[in-house]
């Protein structure tokens, strides 16, 4: 059984248990002893991702860099450096932000991601980059999360409008990195193109030439990200989605969509729809002359 196919029957998993809790006669002692069970049938399920994860190691990264100072397999070294240090640290602030959200990313997640040049393929000037997988005991790799998060960043700079909230995510100081690289290749006359085998078996690819890097950085230029505020809303679950997304509706019937990791299981399995709560949450505000109107995202910090 493959990752992917794990993952969607823990989920289904996950959402039966859910469901069935909320409903559950503790005298009914055929319901408890059926939930039980499938609990230990999720527990197995876990174990399974688990071992297929530590089974992987590493996630594997290739950047390709393609000009006319980027042959034979090198490049000026101020060149590198300035490349690799964008790439290095938009990859760790991000996965910092993932994490633990907070309101200034640090680099505390490096020996975590356990980020490396792995290689430098000759002739063709491409990097090959390797992270540590680490999962976590449900199988949850923040590695994996990272460069998910990450290419989806790249995506978003062709089609902001379809994703939005990505840059507040990314935050100012993973921006502030990606900017000075997409300038090196700029200044430089270099084209790159990304490149990442997931563990669900899909290929994420992104190439940036000269037009996509002049039009992101223009992009990026216009955009400003808000100081995140430390806040707390208060409502009924409108919605409880497991892979990472609650729904709150609050007394003036406003909607919040808050965001968290899937690390953070054992939080989720605390609420029920229709529970009124009070979250810690973090709010992070863009906006950008292009935006209809202004962005607003929220992220999950504890449970109040």
């Amino acid at each position: 059984m493959n990752i992917t196919t794990l993952e969607e029957q823990i989920h289904l998993a996950e959402k039966i248990i859910k469901k069935d809790s909320e409903t559950l006669d503790k005298n009914d002692r055929f319901k408890v002893a059926s939930i039980d069970s499938f609990k230990e049938h999720l527990d197995s399920l876990r174990k399974q991702l688990y071992d297929l994860q530590i089974r992987r190691e590493k996630e594997i990264l290739e950047v390709r860099f393609v000009g006319d100072k980027a042959h034979n397999g090198s490049l000026p070294l101020m060149l590198h450096a300035a490349l690799s240090k964008g790439l290095a640290e938009s990859l760790i602030t991000l996965s910092t932000k993932i994490k633990t959200p907070k309101k200034h990313a640090d680099f505390v997640n490096q020996s975590e991601l356990d980020l490396r040049l792995a290689n430098i393929v000759s002739g063709s000037t491409k990097f090959i980059i390797s992270l540590d997988i680490q999962p976590d005991l449900f199988g949850w790799s923040l590695s994996q999360n990272t460069l998910t998060y990450w290419f989806s960043f790249f995506q978003a700079l062709e089609n902001p409008e379809n994703n939005q909230e990505i840059f507040s995510m990314m935050g100012n100081k993973g921006i502030k990195s990606i900017k000075s690289m997409l300038s090196a290749l700029k200044s430089n006359n270099l084209d790159f193109e990304l490149n990442w085998d997931s563990h669900h078996n899909k290929n994420h690819y992104w190439v940036g030439n000269s037009q996509k890097i002049e039009a992101a950085l223009n992009f990026l230029n216009d955009l400003e990200i808000k100081e995140p505020l430390i806040c707390e809303i208060s409502g009924a679950i409108q919605t409880l989605d497991i892979s990472g997304k609650i729904t709150i509706v609050d007394e003036d019937k406003k909607s919040y969509r808050i965001r968290l990791e899937k690390s953070l299981l054992p939080e989720i399995e605390k609420l029920h729809i229709k529970q009124f709560v009070s979250l810690k949450v973090m709010k992070h505000i863009s906006t950008h002359p292009t935006f209809e109107k202004i962005v607003e995202s929220y992220e999950f910090i504890e449970i109040l």
